[in-house]
């Protein structure tokens, strides 16, 4: 089932691609995107839920696995492809968001590290140490806010820079990381 649902989000995604207005075709193609991650989260959640109460076998568990890295690179993909920066970072972030919310976190660096311009950028990458070091991964999270404030820093504008870097130091601080 996943095989056809990916079939149908790609031709959704071919569609959206041929509508001439370029804020509308941003705008669908950006919808997708987005729809195929959502999707892809649920599923996580509905496995692990399934897993709580039951168990799955190595292999049945490696081909979830398997099929939401899919659908995740499948929304990176789309999103990758959209012509208005705009919606394409808008779209990351929430990208990076979801697959690290489905502990994705693979999926959820290449998302954000996916977004060209540094302040949307390092907001989504410390979206990620928060989701990694919430999910005891302490030095991969290090390593994710390192980055995530060298490109902080790299911001040209001062207010936004402040802004970015603002919630850069919230995060670490509702961590327990920065006091």
């Amino acid at each position: 089932w996943v095989e056809k649902a990916k079939g149908v989000w790609q031709r959704a995604a071919e569609l959206s691609g041929m509508i001439t207005n370029p804020d509308l075709r941003s705008e669908m193609m950006s919808r997708v995107a987005l729809d195929i991650s959502e999707d892809a989260q649920t599923i996580a959640a509905k496995v692990s839920e399934y897993e709580q109460v039951n168990d799955i076998d190595k292999e049945r568990k490696a081909r979830y696995e398997q099929a939401l890295d899919e659908l995740f690179d499948l929304a990176i993909d789309i999103n990758n492809r959209v012509p208005m920066t705009v919606w394409r970072n808008e779209v990351a972030e929430k990208i990076a968001t979801k697959s690290a919310l489905a502990l994705r976190f693979d999926r959820a660096l290449k998302a954000a590290r996916s977004i060209r311009q540094n302040a949307p950028r390092a907001l989504a990458l410390s979206r990620v140490g928060e989701a990694l070091a919430r999910y005891d991964r302490g030095d991969q999270a290090t390593e994710v806010f390192v980055e995530a404030s060298q490109i902080a820093a790299a911001v040209k504008e001062d207010s936004v820079r402040h802004v970015v870097a603002g919630d850069l130091v919230d995060r670490l601080i509702a961590l327990g990381r920065f006091r």
